[in-house]
């Protein structure tokens, strides 16, 4: 019977991919990532196709996990990055959701290898302090980005009236595509300090791109963004991207306890990553201090 399977599904394999296209198309989510969920399901199905074996993948959970564990593990002997087995494994939880078999369950083994970089409180501080010997507008980027994981796109579209940095408040909050993201204290105060730095380079207290060129006519672009933080990275001993304080920040908001839903709203993300919160699971809570 499981042959009967593999045969029928390689038979149909296409028209069951454009039936998948066609509900990706229904679900919330980003043209972008319907297109390249659609990729991943893909290559997993080629991959499948050239295995010679997991004839329950289709039709079964254990079949499923068993296919969906060894692909990952694949993936990772050809030197895929974790993000991009992320994506894929996002990707194939929709599918098999869609085909009515639930989400994978991967081994722990396999979890451990797609845990995505992040940095520990030795290295945020080593980052930070970096960071703040490169002046005020790249200390500001670095550390709003560890504090709120805002994609590099996102910091630099920001401008000032996006930000909310009451004085008399002990905490502040940033705006960015429809939603409020609350800041630290300590990422507050060094805000605040380039907002004053900013107000003197430009003669006033002008509205428009929080984060502007040297020569302080222009919105930083996203490469800028991008290169500011792989260059405080090197500056501090590490190489590392805007990703990895995205993922930095996402881990220490799963690790404050709260819940997998909250976790997407904060990081903009509008669809669901149940194999990703099982990479990045709760443990102790890490402190973010900018002294420390």
């Amino acid at each position: 019977m499981a042959e009967v399977e593999r045969l029928v599904f390689v038979g149909l394999g296409a028209p069951l991919l454009e039936a998948f296209r066609g509900a990706l198309s229904g679900m919330s989510l980003a043209a972008k990532t319907r297109v390249t969920y659609l990729e991943r399901v893909n290559d997993f199905v080629r991959w499948w196709r050239g295995s010679g074996g997991f004839d329950d993948a289709f039709t079964g959970r254990r079949g499923r996990d068993a296919a969906v564990g060894a692909y990952c593990e694949d993936l990772e002997r050809r030197g895929v990055e974790p993000s991009t087995v992320n994506v894929s494994l996002a990707a194939l939880d929709t599918f098999y959701r869609w085909v009515g078999l639930g989400p994978v369950q991967l081994p722990r083994a396999v979890l451990a290898q797609i845990v995505p970089d992040t940095l520990d409180v030795r290295q945020r501080s080593r980052l930070l302090a970096a960071a703040s010997q490169r002046g005020l507008r790249d200390y500001a980027l670095v550390t709003l980005a560890l504090d709120t994981g805002l994609l590099e796109s996102e910091l630099a579209a920001l401008d000032v009236g996006d930000l909310c940095l009451d004085e008399m408040a002990e905490h502040g909050q940033v705006r960015v595509r429809g939603r409020t993201v609350p800041l630290g204290a300590g990422c507050r105060a060094v805000l605040m300090l380039w907002c004053a730095d900013r107000r003197t380079r430009l003669g006033g207290d002008l509205p428009g791109p929080l984060f502007i060129t040297e020569d302080r006519r222009r919105r930083v672009a996203v490469r800028t963004v991008d290169h500011i933080i792989r260059s405080a990275g090197r500056d501090a001993g590490m190489e590392i991207s805007p990703g990895t304080l995205r993922n930095t920040c996402e881990q220490q908001l799963r690790r404050s306890g709260l819940s997998a839903a909250k976790v997407d709203a904060l990081m903009g993300r509008r669809w669901p990553n149940p194999a990703r919160d099982r990479a990045m699971g709760p443990s102790a809570q890490l402190s973010f201090d900018l002294s420390a």
